[in-house]
This record gives C-alpha cells, sequence and structure tokens, in this order.
C-alpha cells in the first residue's frame, strides 16, 4: 500500500469515529433542588428571577459570589436516540444495564445572576441533530452527517436574537411541541417581514460592532498583548502574584441585554427542536436549571465546555485533518496499524516462554530509580517485567506500549515505578548542568495578558520528552493515580524523613492532608485547573493561612517559595545535590553489575556444565587419539627396523658382489661370460638395493610421520587437560559466585537450572534481583533524583518564577489565542520540570493541551483503557511520543450510544475495516495487538482469532480477592492466568463464607423480584448484626437497573444509597462484601443470556469483594447460563428452607455449611 494510500486510510479511520462520536452526547444533571438543579415549569419563577427560593436570601453586594446558571432547554431521554437509530438501522443487541440511559438535551447556554445570556456559552446538541438527520435524509445520503456547524450557526442566531430582545416570542396555543404545562410560544420568525435573516441583521451588526470593540476573550486587546519574541526584556512588570484577591484583569464579557423568561426558553425549545426535526421521536419537552456559585470576578465568564456533545470528536476531526496532510507521529501511526501487519509469528508468549520473562528482569535490563515503597515488598515478576520493557522499548524511541492489568494485580504500584525511573532519567541530564540556569536556551519568549507581561525561556531539548500525563476517560481513576502519588502514605515510613519534594505544596493540593511532594496535578477541566493553580502556585491568602504545626513549614504557594529562593540562591545546595545525586547512582550501577555478573553466573550455569563435559570428552578423545598415535608410532617404527634391515642386507649384497668382480684374465679365459654373468648379477642387485632404499625412506619418512603426529597429540592433550581444568574453575568460580549470592540475596535469586524450576505461583510471586540491599540503593537513588530537581528550582528561582507564571497562564487558558506553538510548548515543558505528573480525562486533554503540537508530551499513560473506546486517547496518543496503556478487556466494555447496526452502516460509508468498530473493541484490545510480549486468552466474544485474544504483557500476581471470588473470575475470565497473591493473616469475622441464596420461581414485575429484595434483607441485616459498616464495606449490585431500583426500595433503611447500583457502577472499586442479586429469574432468559454472552459483567461484580460475595437469584436458571455455571459450582447453595430457617437463628450468624446444599 503506497503512502498516500495508508495516509487516506488512517484518516477515514478517525473521520469514521468522529461520525460515531457525534452520537455520543453528554448527560445533563438530574433535578435534584438540594443540589441546585432545577425543574423549569410555567407559571413559576426561573432561577434568576424574584421568587425563586435561590432569591428569596438577598444578595451581599460585598460578597465575593454570585449566582451563575446552566440552562438545558429541551431535554430528552438518550433512550430515545437508540431506539430511533435503532429503527432507522435495524435490531442489534440488547441493553440492559442502563448506561444508555439518562437525558441530553437540545441546547444549553449559561446565564447571569440576573438572567442575562452569556452569548459565547451558547451549545447545540449534535446528536439531536444527527437523529434528525438519521430521519431525513437519512443513512443512504452521503452527506447525511455533513453540516453540523452551519446549522448550529443558524440556531444560534437565533437564540443570540432572543436573548437580545430583537426576535419577539408569541403564544401559540395548539402548537405542536408543549414544552411546559399550559404553555406553547414560539420564536415569531414568521412575523418578521424578509424572513430570518432580516430579522437577525440588526442583532447580527450590533453583535459585530461589539466584538470589534471588545475582543473575545482570550485574543490580545491591541498588538502589544501578542505573543512578541522581541519584546524588550525582562525588566518590564510581571505579575506580583499577590492572592490577597488572586483576580486578573478580564475582558467584559458578551452578555445578551435582557433576562430570559420561561416564555424565551419555551420558544427556543420549540424552535430548535422543530429545526432539527426531532420534535416527535426525542419530545424535547423539558428545560432544567442547575445553578452554581461563581467568583464575582468570573461572574458572565463561560465555563468553556461544550455541555452536550461528545468532548472528543472535535479533537477527532482536528486529528482527521492533520493526518489527511501530514504523517502520524509514531505513536498515533503505531495504534492505527491495521491487524493484517500484526502476524502472530511476532509474537512471544510470555505463559509458555518463562526464560523470555526471566531475561527480560536481569539486573541489567531494571530501570536505575525506584519508587520508595517499602523495601520488602519490591515489584513482583510480571510487573517489573513490564516496566523494564516499557523503558527498553520506548526509553529512547517512540510507540506504543500495552499493559494487561486484572484486578487487583498492581496497576498504579507498576506505574509508580515507571515514573521513578523516567524522572531518575531526567535527573541524570539535570546533573551534567554545571549550574540550573544553564538548562535554559534562546531568546526569552514574551507576551503581554491582562496587563502582566510574561516571559519563557525554553528548556534545552535534552531536558525534555520527559513529560508524564496519566489520562483515563474515568474520572476516578485519574484522581485516584494524581491523588496517591504525592500523598504521604505512597511512601513507606522507612523513607519519610528523606522524602521531601516541597510537602508543603504538596499538602495544599491534598487539602491539608499529608504529603511527602508534589509529583502530580489532578488537572483536566477548567475547575480543576483553576483549583490547582490557586493551591499550588499562589497557596492560601496571607490572612487565610493556617498556623502550621511545630516544626512544619508555613503554607506558602510555589510562587512565593520561588521568589525567596531567587533572594538565596545557595549555589552550594546545587552541587551537593549533583554530588549526592552522583554518588548515589555510582553506587546502584556498582550493585547492579555485581548483579548481573551473578545473572551471568546464573544463565552460564548450564552451559558451563556442558562445557566442562566437553572438555572432558576433549580429553578423552585426546587420550585416545594419542594412545592410537602412539600404537601407530610403534609400528612405523618396527617397520622402518625391518626396512633398514631388508636395505642393509641389500647394500652387503651387493657390495660383497663389488668385491667378487672378475678380472681381466678371468674374462679372456671366458671370452668375456663371466663379465657377463657378474653384470647380470650386479644389476640384479642393484635393483634390489635401490628398492630397499625407496622402502626404508618411505619407511622413515612414515616413522617420522608418526612421530610427529605423537607429539602433537601429546601437545594436544595437554591443551585438553588445560581446557578442562580452566573450564573447571570457571565452573567452581560462578558455583562460589551463586552459592555466595544465594546466601546474601536468598529468595530474590531467580531458579533457572532446569533442575530447580520454580512452580508458575513461586515464579510470578518473586521478586528476582530486588534483594533490600538493592532496592534501597535504587529507592536513594531516586530520592536524591527529587531531591535533585528541588535544588534545581530553588537553583533557577528567578527563571522558573517566570516561566511557571507564564504556564499557569497556559494551564487556565489565559494565554493569548495566537500564542505561537513553540511558546505553549516551552511554556508546558517547564511546567512538566516543577510538577512531572499531571492528570486528565480525555474529555478535558484537548482544551488543557491547546496549542500542543504532534508528539509534544514525552509521555501518555492511558489507564484504565479497558473502559474506553478505541477513539477516545486518539488526541492523547497523537500528542506523545510514547503512549503507555493500562487496562483489562475483560472488564466492562465502553458504552457506545449508535447501535452495531448504526456503527457497521457508518464503517461501510467511511470504507474502513471491521477492527475499528468502537463496539467491538476498547482501548486497550486496539493497544495490546501492538505489544509483542503478552498471552493468548480465550475471546470474550467473536472478535479474536480463532476464539482467543491476545493481551500485552500481563500483570499476573492478584492481591485482592480471597476465594473463591479470586478462582471464579482468574475461571471465567482470564484462563488461570492470575496467580493467587493474598495472604492476609487475620480471620474476617463477618460470616464464615459466601452463598447464593436460591430464590426459585420468584414472580414480580419486570426482572424484579420482591422475594430476591426480601432475601437481600435478611443478609444485609445478618451482616450488620455481625459487624459490617454498609457505609464502607458493602455493596449491593445487579446487571439490571430494574432490580436496583427495588433494591432501593427495600434496603433503604439499612445500605446508603451510593452503595447500591449496577455492576457497571462499582467498576474499579472494592468492599469487604458484595451481594449480588441477578433477577431477571424465571421466564427472563433473554436478560439472562445478555448479562452471561461475556465473562465481563461477572468478573466486575465477583472481582469487588474481598472478603466474601453472597448471590441472591434463581439459581436453577442462572445456572444454566455460561460463566454462571462457574458462579454456581464455586458458591454452596441455600434453599428457600435454608432462608426461612436462617430468620430463625439466634444469636444472628450465618448458616451452617452443613446446611448449604452444593
Amino acid at each position: 500500500m503506497g503512502t498516500r494510500q495508508e495516509r487516506q486510510r488512517r484518516t477515514d479511520i478517525v473521520r469514521y469515529w468522529r461520525a460515531v462520536e457525534m452520537f455520543s452526547p453528554q448527560q445533563v444533571p438530574a433535578v435534584a433542588p438540594k443540589r441546585h438543579v432545577y425543574a423549569v415549569d410555567a407559571g413559576e419563577p426561573l432561577p434568576w428571577e424574584r421568587g425563586h427560593p435561590l432569591r428569596r436570601r438577598p444578595e451581599d453586594p460585598d460578597s465575593e459570589m454570585v449566582w451563575q446558571h446552566t440552562v438545558y432547554c429541551g431535554v430528552y431521554r438518550v433512550a430515545g436516540v437508540r431506539d430511533v437509530l435503532l429503527e432507522v438501522f435495524g435490531e442489534s443487541e440488547e441493553d440492559h444495564d442502563g448506561r444508555l440511559d439518562g437525558s441530553s438535551a437540545l441546547l444549553a447556554f449559561e446565564v447571569t445572576h440576573s438572567g442575562l445570556l452569556v452569548q459565547d456559552s451558547l451549545t447545540f446538541s449534535a446528536c439531536a441533530w444527527a437523529t434528525g438527520r438519521a430521519r431525513k435524509p437519512g443513512p443512504a445520503a452521503r452527506d447525511w452527517l455533513d453540516g453540523f456547524d452551519e446549522q448550529a450557526g443558524a440556531c444560534s442566531r437565533v437564540v443570540l436574537g432572543v436573548g437580545d430582545g430583537r426576535l419577539p416570542i408569541e403564544d401559540r396555543p395548539g402548537g405542536r411541541l408543549p414544552p411546559f404545562a399550559g404553555l406553547a410560544c414560539e420564536v415569531a420568525l414568521d412575523t418578521v417581514t424578509g424572513g430570518l435573516s432580516s430579522a437577525l441583521r440588526p442583532v447580527l451588526a450590533e453583535l459585530r460592532a461589539a466584538l470589534d470593540e471588545a475582543p473575545d476573550p482570550g485574543t490580545p486587546e491591541d498588538p502589544a498583548d501578542a505573543a512578541d519574541p522581541d519584546a524588550p526584556g525582562d525588566d518590564l512588570d510581571d505579575d506580583p502574584g499577590d492572592n490577597s484577591d488572586n483576580s486578573r484583569a478580564r475582558k467584559p464579557p458578551q452578555l445578551g441585554r435582557k433576562p430570559l423568561t420561561v416564555r424565551d426558553l419555551s420558544a427556543v425549545t420549540r424552535w430548535v427542536s422543530d429545526h432539527f426535526g426531532v420534535t416527535a421521536d426525542l419530545r424535547p419537552e423539558t428545560v432544567r436549571v442547575s445553578s452554581r456559585r461563581v467568583s464575582r470576578r468570573r461572574a458572565g465568564q463561560a465555563g468553556g465546555s461544550d455541555f452536550l456533545n461528545s468532548f472528543i470528536a472535535a479533537d477527532l476531526a482536528m486529528v482527521a485533518d492533520r493526518l489527511a496532510g501530514e504523517d502520524p507521529p509514531a505513536a498515533l501511526g503505531a495504534y492505527l496499524t491495521e491487524a493484517a501487519r500484526l502476524p502472530d509469528s511476532d509474537r512471544v508468549d510470555l505463559r509458555a516462554s518463562p526464560d523470555v520473562v526471566l531475561a527480560g528482569v536481569a539486573p541489567d535490563r531494571f530501570p536505575l530509580g525506584r519508587w520508595p515503597a517499602r523495601t520488602e515488598h519490591p515489584l513482583v515478576l510480571s510487573q517489573q517485567f513490564a516496566v523494564n520493557k516499557i523503558l527498553d522499548r520506548l526509553g529512547d524511541s517512540e510507540g506504543v506500549y500495552a499493559v494487561n492489568g486484572p484486578p487487583g494485580t498492581g496497576k498504579t504500584t507498576q506505574l509508580r515505578d515507571l515514573i521513578a525511573a523516567v524522572l531518575v532519567r531526567r535527573a541524570e541530564r539535570l546533573a551534567e548542568l554545571a549550574r540550573p540556569d544553564d538548562a535554559f536556551h534562546g531568546a526569552p519568549l514574551r507576551w503581554r495578558t491582562s496587563g502582566y507581561q510574561r516571559s519563557v525561556r525554553a528548556l534545552r531539548p535534552e531536558l525534555t520528552g520527559f513529560e508524564m500525563v496519566v489520562a483515563s476517560a474515568n474520572n476516578g481513576a485519574v484522581e485516584n493515580v494524581s491523588n496517591e502519588i504525592p500523598a504521604l502514605g505512597s511512601v513507606d515510613e522507612e523513607w519519610r524523613a528523606q522524602a521531601a519534594y516541597f510537602p508543603e505544596q504538596g499538602r495544599l493540593l491534598l487539602g491539608g492532608k499529608p504529603a511527602w511532594g508534589t509529583l502530580a496535578a489532578r488537572l483536566g477541566n477548567k475547575q480543576n485547573r483553576s483549583d490547582f493553580r490557586n493551591a499550588y502556585w499562589f497557596g492560601p491568602r496571607r490572612d487565610r493561612r493556617r498556623p502550621g504545626a511545630p516544626g512544619t513549614p508555613p503554607e506558602t504557594g510555589m510562587r512565593e517559595l520561588l521568589q525567596q529562593a531567587a533572594g538565596d540562591p545557595a549555589p552550594a545546595k546545587w552541587r551537593d545535590a549533583v554530588s549526592a545525586f552522583r554518588q548515589a547512582r555510582r553506587t546502584v550501577l556498582r550493585l547492579r553489575d555485581e548483579r548481573q555478573r551473578v545473572a551471568d553466573a546464573l544463565w552460564d550455569g548450564a552451559r558451563l556444565a556442558e562445557a566442562v563435559d566437553a572438555a572432558g570428552r576433549g580429553v578423552s578423545a585426546a587420550e585416545q587419539r594419542l594412545a592410537a598415535r602412539r600404537r601407530a608410532d610403534t609400528l612405523a617404527a618396527e617397520e622402518l627396523a625391518d626396512a633398514t634391515a631388508v636395505f642393509d642386507l641389500r647394500r652387503a649384497a651387493r657390495e660383497e658382489h663389488q668385491a667378487r668382480r672378475p678380472g681381466l684374465f678371468s674374462g679372456l679365459f671366458t671370452l668375456g661370460g663371466s663379465h657377463r654373468d657378474w653384470q647380470a648379477e650386479d644389476r640384479r642387485l642393484a635393483a634390489e638395493e635401490r628398492d630397499a632404499r625407496q622402502e626404508h625412506e618411505r619407511r622413515a619418512a612414515l616413522a617420522a610421520g608418526c612421530r610427529a603426529v605423537v607429539r602433537q597429540a601429546e601437545a594436544e592433550l595437554v591443551e585438553a587437560r588445560d581446557e578442562l581444568r580452566r573450564r573447571r574453575e570457571r565452573q567452581e568460580r560462578a558455583t562460589r559466585l551463586v552459592r555466595d549470592a544465594e546466601r546474601r540475596w536468598g529468595r530474590h535469586l531467580p531458579a533457572v537450572r532446569t533442575e530447580e524450576q520454580q512452580s508458575t505461583d513461586e515464579r510470578e510471586l518473586s521478586s528476582p534481583w530486588s534483594d533490600p540491599e538493592f532496592t534501597r540503593a535504587r529507592t536513594r537513588l531516586f530520592l536524591a533524583a527529587m531531591d535533585l530537581h528541588r535544588a534545581f528550582l530553588t537553583g533557577a528561582a528567578d527563571r522558573m518564577r517566570k516561566n511557571l507564571d507564564a504556564a499557569m497562564d497556559v494551564l487556565c487558558g489565559e494565554a493569548p489565542a495566537t500564542l505561537p506553538a513553540a511558546t505553549t510548548l516551552a511554556a508546558w515543558q517547564s511546567f512538566f520540570l516543577a510538577v512531572p505528573v499531571v492528570s486528565t480525562t480525555f474529555a478535558s486533554l484537548d482544551r488543557m493541551f491547546s496549542g500542543l503540537g504532534p508528539a509534544s508530551l514525552g509521555w501518555m499513560l492511558v489507564d484504565e483503557a479497558g473502559q474506553a473506546t478505541a477513539q477516545m486517547p486518539v488526541g492523547a496518543i497523537w500528542r506523545a511520543r510514547r503512549a503507555v496503556v493500562v487496562g483489562d478487556p475483560l472488564q466492562l466494555e465502553p458504552v457506545v450510544t449508535l447501535p452495531h447496526t448504526g456503527q457497521q452502516a457508518l464503517r461501510r460509508s467511511f470504507g474502513v475495516g471491521e477492527e475499528w468498530v468502537p463496539s467491538g473493541t476498547s482501548a486497550q484490545r486496539v493497544a495490546d495487538r501492538l505489544t509483542r510480549y503478552g498471552t493468548w486468552l480465550p475471546s470474550p466474544d467473536d472478535g479474536g482469532r480463532d476464539g482467543r485474544v491476545w493481551v500485552g504483557s500481563p500483570l499476573r500476581v492478584h492481591r485482592r480477592c480471597e476465594e473463591p471470588m479470586f478462582g471464579i473470575s482468574n475461571d471465567i475470565a482470564y484462563d488461570g492466568l492470575m496467580v493467587h497473591g493474598v495472604h492476609r493473616a487475620e480471620d474476617y469475622p463477618v460470616a464464615r463464607r459466601g452463598v447464593w441464596w436460591d430464590v426459585g420461581g420468584a414472580g414480580g414485575d419486570g426482572k424484579w423480584s420482591p422475594e430476591e429484595g426480601a432475601a437481600a434483607n435478611v443478609i444485609v441485616h445478618r451482616l450488620i448484626d455481625q459487624g459490617l459498616d454498609p457505609v464502607r464495606g458493602l455493596f449491593v449490585v445487579s446487571p439490571f437497573r430494574d432490580v436496583v431500583a427495588g433494591l432501593h426500595r427495600a434496603l433503604c433503611r439499612t445500605v446508603p444509597r451510593a452503595r447500591i447500583g449496577t455492576v457497571h457502577t462499582t467498576q474499579g472499586k472494592e468492599a469487604d462484601v458484595v451481594l449480588l442479586v441477578l433477577g431477571a429469574g424465571g421466564d427472563k432468559a433473554g436478560a439472562r443470556a445478555w448479562a452471561a454472552a461475556r465473562p465481563n459483567l461477572l468478573n466486575v461484580a465477583v472481582s469487588r469483594a474481598r472478603r466474601r460475595l453472597f448471590v441472591v437469584g434463581d439459581h436453577g436458571s442462572w445456572s444454566r447460563n455460561r460463566h454462571f455455571d462457574t458462579l454456581a459450582r464455586r458458591l454452596p447453595r441455600m434453599t428457600v428452607d435454608d432462608q426461612r430457617a436462617m430468620r430463625d437463628l439466634t444469636p444472628p450468624t450465618l448458616p451452617d455449611p452443613c446446611r448449604c446444599r452444593p
């Protein structure tokens, strides 16, 4: 496939995903007056009108806070969208768990405390518009999803006209849409001569004039406000940073000219509903208002978020446009690789190749630094392998690496070690600087904002690429990571006295909770970013600072700390920190090299033994050769002696014959006959002598050769014996080295010899090479690295204060919109030098990193990727050099509003492959395909190859659930992949074991059974009687929302509402006890089949329980379903009679196990 075709293929995938996202609306808050979310009714005052409860208490003109309101017009059920799409595209899968339920709205906007429209807050529902387009012109039209922005613009003009009072509202009794009882109003567009354009012309003219006079927020007031790299030097005034009012000069907000009324809201709702063509299908008949307090200085400012639409759709559109014209960064290019280019032959199954895992955790593969966790609890084998491979594959390059993390396998623990490793690598670069100010290069990049001068100097390129972002679809996941990392509890007590990376600012970030440093920040949405700046940068106002405990520093923001440090640069602190870091690094390298020598000896053990055997065989062969050569030499010598004797005889015979040569007279007397006879005899004797000589010479040569061969064989034997001795000595040295290591490091020495192979459980629970000495040295190096970072920040305090002043403006969206990308990047890179890790949801990522281009960030750590659709991390990965994707595709899958048939129809229209359909995959499964090291698991559906699916670099040791929960999860979802690592010393005082309470044949409406509710009530009461805290120790869950509604009624007096929910509400959480109420008994076979279609739902339900699992439901019906049959085999069954008996038990205890029938 050519480059142009490949570029088009990638672009089409992202554009397809963007189209799917149009049908993924955001939910609006439910009516809850206690939380200031109100339903709007005709005849009742609005929250900004007199008579409303919010206005009963008069506003204090001196108060810093005022009310601001978000109005949601045309609220509709999201399930109604799905109903329309199912009708248009055809039936597909059922939905029973309620994640597709909830409400959205046609449009939303903000109004001030006096009811004036905040003009730049208008948002229209792309989902509602696309739903109307699904009806007309329908998906058969190629452009059926084109034109939303234009339509939204037309609707905006109408709403702005109403907000300005330029478009009249008239009553329309008998209208098709009564948004509120007794009220039917409509925008009177048809009463204005010239139609819509004529009616809006004066509105738009005045708007345009106003905009010309007061630029849009975020743009410069005048050319001097724009980013200007050639502006004067740093002597211009910059923001003094006084947090006494924490204020910024702001542009005046653009507001409507009249307070909005109920009639206005009714009319706008009706007009937009008709315009979108969804009046009959969605029945968007209501309006809600959500009120919140904002600071007076922010009154009238838009919240800056899209209230209604997919948070990632716009980002996907931007990425698609970029992909159409340029090659993607390496990470995103890998992510979008098609499956046909990923052959199975390139993969290494780690379960089938334990030697590969052991080689991957050799000492020289370890990162130098380690998180300061408990020394006795280093990473186990699979965790360390994953960290090592991530750094090996991505440390000096770009791409994607996936880690499969089943529940309870230590994903966060592994992530912390990866963070530590990256920070030590950056510290190595910092340590090369002669002084902190050498970290910056180039001329300052300057701009003015809100009257203040901003100045950024870029970091040297070698100090960048270490930025770390934790991103997830799940708010809870990113909060957990960013709150855990700086918390003091994440550092073992052994290291707390040494761990101090601006702990006072970390404590401010954690709301006063103990912290050891400011390594991570929870960012994302605008409020989080503003809260971060106020806490970290400015700190509490001087008049509100709490007195610190004795020995603790006062509460000051980072800005003030840097100002103080700039007055006392203390270069010796920098030199001391560099020296300490280098010394700690030398120690780690020495210990690592020592262990690598032992590792080489271990790995060479079998080879050395074979070498000794081979050398021994070589000696034997040399001895045999020598013996043979000596026998040949002896024979040759004997034959030479024989030849010599013959030659001597022949020579003597001739010499004797020569002595008897006839004389002259003898010849005369015999007429020459005697001479002739003598000569004939002489010739014969000469021939015999010659032959004997030649034979002698041949034998002599052979004998000489044999003697040489003997000498050579003797030399070979000496060499063979020397080689045997040398190999034995090497083997003995290696053996001594290993024995000494066994004595010193014990269980941390891996068994690699065949006769010492460990069981799978032993091997996975081991921590090769992480003995206390090496582990402590690595921990000390990380702490030294953080000390070096601290010394850098205080050593370059003045420059970093200016850079971070600028970064805070960029962070909070207050920098000019025209700021060059290089300047924005420089500000962010300085920020990450101070705060190494930030977290965000995918929903907020594009707004937070607005202005950053491709591959701008060093590391994108995607958490809980099994819960994210494949398209969610696209913008995040596009902005990153490296992506580490961590999650579990066997947890609950991400929900997609668009039915599968609709996804397929869109897929065909965009011409993309089946593998990119969102409902058939997740971000985790897409990334898993790319990771060479992993294993095969049974496919939970038909999407795998030959009934199996590849998962990347699995974490295998599970440390959450006791049996039988662990075994159930491991069997139904993981093919026995996980290893049980739970070893709790204490007995659990509540219940001896879990049971399945069989409520067979129970009746009820829908999936809810009152009998199951009664059984659940009995269980909960007995557990509470035994000491269970239902607020912290219990989850009551069901696959079905109908059952959850019944449980809320049945358990309302004993279990908090927040502890009862569908299974998906507990994903990512855990409790000591889980009560699973199945419902859907009897004839509800379709609902049961839906719940049992994949292992994911039951896997999540079971793996939430740490200590005990109870199940209530129709045992006979459920146990015939896939996966639930395993649950039935693992949990003892309790009958109805047993339940009745239990009610009479005194004291309240669980039934004796003998009463539970298997």
